[in-house]
């Protein structure tokens, strides 16, 4: 079998347990209790602010999200996407849960924003997402969401079963909502400015 690490001379192995402060640092990261950040400069994402979103026992998309204002949210436009893929989920037993809400750094695509999200907690419940729409239904400015024509995105698991970056945002010129939601893993990727939304 061939050796991947053939290339890592004694010298370069040496630097690096130097870097984890010896032996002991080496044993600390095989064991799971030493862990490596991502320096500042290389980041994505910048923690902002958390929210509550309350407990709900069920939450129907299709009742929620239709054009016009309903429950509080003023919506003009949902995505082909968003229509087939969101809206039609029904979720139950939704406990309550702290948002973290993060300021993206750099243009970037899903797969490295979601590498950087707490893992196990990068997927957020439709419920949660409306509730966070209810607090800024108008385009208040005072809240949670982004409402100067950037993204405000989650990760939601669709009716089809599969992980969707879900987004929405204020267009000032209509004076109402638009939500759409894409593939994980699209060509386009997200501006740098937009916000993102985990547990």
């Amino acid at each position: 079998m061939k050796n991947k690490y053939a290339k890592l001379d004694l010298g370069t192995v040496e630097a690096v347990g130097n870097m984890l402060g010896g032996m002991d640092g080496i044993a600390k990261l095989l064991r799971g209790d030493l862990t490596i950040s991502t320096p500042s400069s290389t980041r994505r994402l910048k923690f902002r602010d958390t929210v509550v979103c309350p407990a709900i026992g069920e939450f129907k998309g299709a009742d929620n999200f239709q054009i016009g204002t309903l429950n509080g949210v003023k919506i003009g436009y949902l995505s082909n996407n968003f229509k087939k893929m969101i809206a039609p989920k029904v979720e139950t037993d939704i406990a309550e849960i702290t948002l973290r809400s993060y300021e993206l750094l750099t243009n970037s695509k899903d797969f490295g924003i979601i590498r950087e999200l707490e893992d196990g907690k990068e997927v957020v419940s439709l419920a949660h997402f409306h509730h966070l729409h209810t607090l800024q239904g108008e385009g208040q400015k005072e809240g949670p969401l982004l409402v100067n024509s950037k993204a405000n995105i989650s990760y939601i698991v669709g009716d089809d079963g599969n992980i969707w970056a879900v987004y929405s945002y204020w267009d000032a010129c209509c004076g109402d909502w638009f939500f759409g939601a894409d593939p994980v893993g699209g060509v386009y990727g997200w501006h740098a400015g937009n916000h993102v939304f985990s547990r």
